[in-house]
């Protein structure tokens, strides 16, 4: 069976469902609501989606069918009024129900499931289920502009409100030090990367990833930044965006990097970092179809923190070359990101949000073409946006790093290890405990004392010497 393309759209009553299905027999479609649970077969098409909430069959459901797009509209009302969360999180909603309850609960216990492809009439049961015939429709007859509803907190889970995101963690040891020292999403993976470096060279900038302690990485990653900061380097940006207006523009100025902006929604900073933005995000195309093409795996018992700590220092990296590429991404993109990353990098398990935005601002002014302080402070404010645009806008910088990455010839790897787990558990994730990780992080001041550099001094001789 395929999985069509599909949209959502909702309003307080209905959950709108756009299904995109060419070349099928209109006599042959079925459709079911079963609580949370919606289903769709046409051949060779099935989609099921389980959603958060129960919808109801109450005669108010409706389907029509539109000749000249091939694509079918579904109304399904709601039991209960109200807004749904997660109906951009395609591979969540594609997830069975079990599965979704496990990946939430974290601790439940692993339920069994079947395969997706199994007998159809089982799982649509008989054809006369009552549903309305589906109405042949021409494209002006429906109306597609559907209201996007903003964001709400979804209700406290497990995590305290007063939650201290900066508490130091200190990673696990390895159970089984011949299968070396854990890394990738969660500290899940070991005994792969020190094989696959041989083949395969500056995967990571560690020479043996598998065999280096915790400590070691840190220990590493701190002398490289150290080495590689280079005062004259710094120097020429500074007096090159003196004297180069036009470069200055294109780094630093907001409306520029926005016209080049390639990933959806994902923008660069339009407005004071603080002000609530409108969180309406609209996923493209391709970015549903990443979403549809994630492997479904169950995402047990992650560490939240951690993998949240994770997501922000990589998509810091992503907004990096976001920006310094005007959304243009290149050849050297998979590079740029893997480089600012401590976490794909060095694999080094970041212990707090500060810590993270420290090891930034440090290696975005260390390795990277355009080492410049004012470059960061737009990046960090670029992040700021995204964190204040929601769970959405930092699942578009993932999968923006997961389709640099897949088109990469050495760091695809990083794709298996990292990003395709984390796509798949941020989805996962509670509206509210993302929003409160993200207002803790946007009120961390970053100063360039942060990066251990003598910037303000640099600075400040060469204001002497213009002076």
């Amino acid at each position: 069976m395929l999985t069509p393309e599909f949209v959502l759209h909702q309003d307080k009553d209905f959950v709108f469902v756009t299904i995109r299905a060419p070349y099928v027999k209109i006599s042959e479609v079925d459709w079911v609501i079963d609580g949370p649970t919606f289903r769709f077969h046409v051949s060779p098409y099935f989609l099921r989606l389980c959603f958060d909430e129960d919808l109801i069959e109450d005669g108010r459901e409706k389907a029509q069918y539109d000749v000249d797009t091939s694509q079918f509209f579904i109304t399904l009302p709601k039991k209960s009024p109200g807004h749904f969360e997660n109906l951009d999180m395609q591979t969540l909603l594609l997830s069975r129900k079990q599965q979704q309850k496990v990946q939430r609960n974290g601790t439940a216990k692993k339920d069994s499931f079947q395969h997706q492809q199994q007998d159809v009439e089982d799982q649509l049961g008989s054809r006369n289920s009552g549903h309305p015939l589906i109405e042949v429709i021409s494209s002006e007859e429906f109306d597609q502009d559907i209201p996007n509803i903003s964001a709400i907190s979804a209700p406290e889970g497990e995590i305290p409100e007063d939650f201290d995101w900066e508490i130091e963690q200190s990673p696990p040891e390895p159970l089984f030090i011949s299968e070396g020292v854990p890394y990738g999403f969660d500290l899940k993976y070991s005994g792969t990367l020190s094989k696959l470096q041989q083949e395969i060279p500056d995967i990571t900038m560690l020479i043996d990833p598998d065999q280096t302690s915790f400590l070691d990485r840190r220990t590493l990653r701190i002398a490289h930044e150290n080495d590689h900061f280079d005062v004259d380097h710094y120097l020429h940006l500074i007096l090159l965006g003196q004297s180069k207006k036009s470069l200055k523009r294109a780094l630093l100025d907001l409306s520029a990097s926005n016209e080049g902006c390639q990933q959806g929604d994902i923008p660069s900073t339009t407005r004071p970092a603080r002000e609530m933005p409108d969180r309406s995000i609209h996923f493209t195309d391709q970015e549903r179809e990443d979403m549809r093409q994630l492997q479904r795996r169950e995402v047990l018992g992650a560490d939240i923190r951690r993998s949240l700590i994770q997501t922000l220092d990589i998509i810091c990296a992503f907004l990096y070359e976001n920006r310094s590429t005007e959304g243009e991404f290149n050849v050297e993109s998979g590079w740029t990101i893997r480089t600012l990353s401590s976490v794909l990098s060095f694999l080094d398990d970041l212990p707090s949000p500060f810590a993270v935005l420290e090891t930034f601002a440090r290696r975005s002014i260390s390795y990277p073409l355009y080492r410049w302080w004012p470059l960061t402070t737009a990046v960090i404010d670029d992040l700021h946006e995204v964190l204040l645009l929601g769970k959405s806008a930092i699942l578009q910088c993932l999968l923006g790093v997961r389709r640099i990455f897949s088109q990469d010839d050495v760091r695809y790897v990083l794709n298996d290890i990292f990003i395709n787990d984390l796509c798949v558990w941020f989805q996962t994730i509670p509206t509210h405990v993302v929003d409160r990780f993200a207002m803790h992080v946007i009120n961390i001041d970053v100063t360039k004392d942060m990066t251990k550099f003598p910037i303000e001094e640099i600075e400040t001789l060469l204001q002497e010497e213009e002076d």
